[in-house]
């Protein structure tokens, strides 16, 4: 269990590369620099037809609807953020 497992509702998670390809930077160290744009999708809904999601006051996405202590019957967030990562240079055999 992952801990996000709540019986009363449905959740979804997709994470995605975005872009045409990955970007990459050779550094005169021999390691690399590579660079992508990722994308998360989070889909969220109360299970069967009455059922609703609720968020806690001062969260983000509680924030964004207006404040804690609302019911929804289905909420998606789409997020991104830009990678940087360096991939170290190879070792010697």
């Amino acid at each position: 269990m992952n801990g996000w497992v709540i019986e009363a509702l449905e959740c979804t998670v997709n994470c995605t590369t975005s872009g045409v390809g990955l970007v990459v930077f050779g550094l005169s160290t021999g390691s690399f620099l590579v660079a992508c744009m990722c994308v998360r999708e989070h889909r969220v809904s109360g299970v069967g037809v009455s059922g609703t999601v609720r968020f806690e006051k001062g969260t983000v996405t509680g924030v964004l609807l207006g404040g804690g202590n609302r019911g929804w019957r289905c909420v998606g967030e789409v997020s991104s953020m830009a990678a940087l990562i360096e991939v170290p240079a190879r070792k010697a055999a």
